[in-house]
């Protein structure tokens, strides 16, 4: 099992996989401010910071124009501490952007999760093996029946399963209590919720007075 890397809590002990985080539009360093407070503080800052303190030849003090500059800084290698600067920077916006993909994916599979199995769904769902079933095997499922075409009374039913192997050219089945329904029936003949059920029922009734 895998733990949740992703975290905005500064007592983590994944603190130093998230110390580079994005926020309104620009990336952050967390504690990267200056002493004793050691305030969070972007990256904008912390790098005007250092040109500050070391002399360097790094002009700008804004996201957009600093990203322009340090594109260039980077053709000096180590060269120059310019150089060295601008691959920290571009080591940064890099891992900020990583932990905002990554964030999103563990939002979805949540805090502990297996990347076995998660490739095995994957890998189903692109051979066309997984549906997404609007319901689980024992929820209860609300169904209209008719009987001679003109009596209908709302019964409640519990899901046993989904047909699997019941009709190739109708595998979209799924069983209640013995009777076999269409998952396109949902919304029609069958219902998630009491409610709607018996409001259908109404409309059918309604219908044949």
């Amino acid at each position: 099992m895998m733990k949740r890397l992703t975290s905005d809590d500064t007592k983590s002990i994944f603190y130093d996989l998230n110390l580079f985080f994005a926020k309104d539009n620009e990336v952050w360093i967390r504690g990267g401010g200056p002493e004793p407070d050691y305030q969070d503080c972007t990256l904008v800052n912390w790098i005007g910071r250092v040109a500050d303190k070391h002399n360097l030849e790094i002009c700008a003090r804004d996201a957009e124009n600093l990203s322009d500059e340090m594109y260039d800084c980077l053709q000096d290698g180590i060269d120059t501490v310019e150089g060295i600067v601008a691959l920290l920077h571009a080591a940064a916006v890099q891992a900020a952007t990583m932990k905002i993909r990554l964030k999103e994916i563990e939002d979805i599979i949540g805090d502990d999760y297996d990347l076995d199995r998660l490739k095995e769904i994957v890998q189903a769902d692109r051979e066309g093996k997984c549906v997404a079933l609007p319901c689980r095997v024992g929820d209860k499922v609300y169904c209209i029946q008719s009987y001679f075409n003109d009596a209908k009374m709302c019964s409640e039913k519990k899901v046993k399963c989904r047909v699997v192997d019941f009709m190739q050219s109708l595998p979209d089945l799924f069983e209640c209590e013995g009777t076999i329904y269409k998952f396109s029936d949902i919304g029609k003949t069958v219902f998630l919720a009491r409610e709607e059920a018996e409001a259908a029922l109404k409309k059918m009734k309604g219908g044949n007075e």
